[in-house]
């Protein structure tokens, strides 16, 4: 019997405020994590998410 693996997903624009404390809160927890990262806001006005992408960038993996 295989041992069952656990992923995370996140789904962003623009959006770095929490990103880091998050990531690190289930990076030991889960064998993979998925960004999202959409250059199309769900709302408002379009903004730059260069942060958001380096943030991604800094982890290891």
């Amino acid at each position: 019997m295989s041992t069952p693996s656990f992923a995370a997903f996140y789904c962003l624009f623009d959006d770095d405020e929490w990103l880091t404390l998050s990531i690190r809160s289930i990076y030991s927890a889960v064998d993979a994590i998925y960004f999202f990262v959409s250059d199309i806001p769900w709302n408002g006005p379009q903004t730059d998410n260069t942060r958001t992408i380096e943030t991604i960038r800094s982890f290891p993996d």
